[in-house]
């Protein structure tokens, strides 16, 4: 159990060494990242997203109670529920520190968190369809409840998995405005020869036909 301070403004005396107050580490796998009392952001914009990101990996909601330039605190959603978090800016003015964490939920996990927004949905497809081509809609809904043991409705995984295509394949009507730019640059470095250009509108990717490269006479 990580027990809350006395105070949410001041850590306790000799306990602000860096060994003491790790610097939150960015790029934590699911099911691994944590927060202690003591750790240390760069924003206070890094701390909440660390909250957001913790809170789905937990499976419960949380609010915000304050949040203004030199202090943020956020509590559990469920009233009676005595999780909390606390952070304000470290005495230096350099960082964002938690002053407050306590990690215990009285309520019960969910499967199902508002948290887990278009965003962060989406930036858990972009590997998933870089990796499989043709990643279909089913198969990310297995991977969020076999992974995340999150349930997300149909909508959300297909608004996230078109942000995901254009991430990875580019936006599909930039391409399309690029065609005649390709064809002229393939006439300049193919001196002498006509060019037709098939295009195959297929998760934005074009192909080139070889066989209608085709040298003037």
């Amino acid at each position: 159990m990580k027990m809350p301070l006395n105070s949410e403004d001041e850590l306790e005396e000799g306990n602000d060494s860096e060994e003491a107050c790790p610097l939150f580490r960015e790029g934590a796998r699911f099911g691994e990242l944590h927060l202690e009392v003591g750790m240390k952001f760069r924003t206070k914009w890094k701390f909440r997203e660390a909250v957001k990101k913790y809170t789905i990996q937990e499976g419960r909601s949380i609010k915000l109670v304050k949040n203004d330039n030199i202090r943020c605190r956020a509590v559990c959603k469920v009233s009676d529920c005595p999780w909390v978090t606390y952070a304000s800016r470290d005495h230096e003015d350099t960082c964002w520190q938690i002053k407050t964490f306590n990690d215990d939920h009285t309520c019960p996990r969910e499967d199902k968190n508002r948290t887990a927004n278009r965003n962060w949905v989406c930036s858990k497809l972009v590997k998933k369809v870089r990796k499989y081509l043709n990643f279909r809609h089913y198969e990310a809904t297995t991977y969020f409840k076999t992974r995340f043991d999150l349930t997300l409705n149909k909508n959300s995984i297909s608004r996230a998995l078109m942000d995901a295509r254009s991430v990875v394949y580019g936006d599909e009507k930039e391409k399309y405005r690029m065609v005649r730019d390709y064809g002229m640059t393939l006439l300049k470095t193919n001196s002498g020869s006509t060019i037709e250009i098939c295009t195959t509108p297929q998760l934005g990717v074009f192909k080139t036909d070889p066989d209608r490269t085709k040298p003037m006479n």
